[in-house]
């Protein structure tokens, strides 16, 4: 039952997404909220999410470092020499 609810969960937010809509970062939270409160998960959703941000954040954060640094890397040419 679990996994036909992920395997709809995973098709209604592509479709959602593919078809433009909802944003990927608005679907990415609306879709899986909806479809814990119809699985029956509703009084422990708030611990999920919570647990979820917090095994999620210093990745999150580290890729958000990355894109900066290395944005900003490429704009002040530092990759030009290897390039050519």
């Amino acid at each position: 039952m679990i996994a036909l609810l992920g395997l709809c969960m995973v098709t209604v937010f592509l479709y959602l997404v593919m078809s433009k809509r909802l944003s990927p970062m608005v679907s990415l939270i609306v879709v899986p909220a909806a479809f814990a409160v119809v699985g029956g998960f509703a009084p422990d959703l708030g611990d999920m999410i919570t647990d979820g941000i917090k095994s999620v954040a210093p990745t999150a954060a580290m890729l958000l470092f990355a894109i900066l640094y290395f944005g900003i890397m490429i704009d002040a040419g530092l990759f030009d020499p290897i390039a050519r």
